[in-house]
């Protein structure tokens, strides 16, 4: 039985969150929230997802903090993440991807590809796994 992809997104802009969880929600995954890395981290350990979204600037503890948190833990760390940021200097890009994501979008980002770009993230791991078949909503 397929099950929806879930997608944890930490961000402290609200509308910014909003739009993404539309998005994403439309494509069929069920979608959970968090303003702060601190808050994040206890969901992700809390919960099961198959993708973070993670803005860099957050009030407490920043994106990159968050995700390298996210890649030390075994349960987490092959768990694709990809920044969502208005930081588009190559350094912030490259940490990111140093840290292990597998995506950096901009923002602001184009609404008619975003859910598609993101969720492509949750195809390829799965296609990677014995069997090779995306069992997830929204693998079209």
């Amino acid at each position: 039985m397929a099950h929806s992809i879930r997608v944890l997104i930490v961000d402290d802009n609200e509308p910014v969150m909003a739009l993404m969880r539309i998005l994403l929600e439309r494509e069929g995954a069920k979608v959970t929230g968090a303003q702060t890395g601190g808050n994040g981290l206890m969901l992700a350990r809390s919960e099961e997802f198959d993708l973070f979204l993670l803005n860099i600037d957050l009030p407490d503890l920043n994106g990159f903090k968050v995700c390298r948190q996210l890649k030390q833990e075994s349960r987490l760390k092959d768990v694709p993440v990809v920044f969502v940021s208005g930081y588009l200097s190559p350094e912030h890009m490259g940490l990111a991807f140093e840290l292990g994501a597998v995506d950096y979008v901009a923002k602001p980002f184009e609404m008619s590809r975003f859910a598609t770009r993101v969720l492509s993230h949750v195809r390829r791991k799965a296609e990677a796994l014995p069997g090779g078949k995306p069992s997830g909503v929204g693998l079209k």
